[in-house]
């Protein structure tokens, strides 16, 4: 079948991906749940115009960092830090994978069929895709069924355009991984390679809006394109968007090139 490694892939995790989506499920169900004690309270609002610059960088900026309106609750405490940074452990996680199955040899049994190096690449980044897509579609449905009985007044529009945005950056990353791990055979290096990426990126784009001579490269930090546009509060940003399919397709392509050079014997 023509995405029978893909859907095995998803099958032999899907004890983990269930995990996750439970997980998830419950954090978001109680990040949600907090907002009316936040959204009633005077003195919280008021404490939050005494917070630091330097904080509300970090979580979206000033303009993100509306506390005691549902866009920007939802947008500081999920989609500006914790959802991406959670989803890019599992697709990380899957992308690097393929290191760890190259030291112990399990990878010569899939390759020893018929089977060409790129369509294991591509059908990895694909079930890699799935699960992210399940796990991202999980804090969608729950902030939406939640949202509607705490009153967050969120448009669905735009909390689609969060989350689409949030898988994309996501994938960027796991798709690091998974194109590390096939040029070096080494699960470590994938996971260490993707991490300092990551970690790189989320930096770069909130001490731009700190340090003035940052400012021009943080449009280099594929975090900023998911995050920095604000999309849970000012909608769909398309332009960014198309910089992170990019980018998808840039590094899915490097991954295909080096994994089909490198030597497995």
């Amino acid at each position: 079948m023509a995405t029978e490694l893909a859907r095995r892939f998803v099958v032999d995790r899907i004890r983990s991906t269930i995990g996750w989506v439970i997980g998830l499920g419950l954090y978001t169900g109680l990040i949600v749940s907090f907002f009316p004690s936040i959204r009633d309270s005077q003195s919280y609002e008021a404490a939050l115009e005494d917070y630091p610059d330097a904080l509300k960088e970090f979580f979206g900026g000033d303009a993100g960092f509306q506390l005691t309106t549902g866009p920007g609750f939802i947008n500081a405490q999920l989609f500006a830090f914790m959802v991406p940074l959670l989803l890019a452990v599992v697709a990380i996680g899957y992308g690097a994978a393929l290191g760890g199955e190259q030291q112990s040899g399990l990878i010569d049994l899939v390759l020893a069929n018929p089977i060409r190096r790129r369509r294991v690449i591509v059908e990895r980044a694909v079930a890699m895709l799935a699960t992210i897509f399940l796990l991202a579609f999980t804090v969608l449905l729950v902030v939406t069924v939640l949202g509607r009985m705490v009153d967050l007044g969120i448009d669905f529009s735009r909390l689609a355009a969060a989350t689409v945005a949030t898988v994309l950056v996501v994938m960027v990353h796991g798709l690091v991984a998974l194109a590390v791990a096939g040029a070096t055979g080494s699960r470590s290096v994938a996971v260490g390679s993707a991490t300092v990426i990551f970690a790189a990126g989320y930096l770069l784009n909130a001490l731009s809006g700190l340090v003035g001579w940052l400012e021009p490269m943080r449009v280099l930090s594929p975090y900023y394109h998911a995050v920095g546009p604000l999309p849970l509060l000012e909608g769909w940003a398309l332009p960014n968007l198309a910089v992170l399919v990019a980018l998808c397709f840039l590094v899915l392509a490097a991954g295909v090139v080096l994994f089909e050079r490198r030597d497995l014997v």
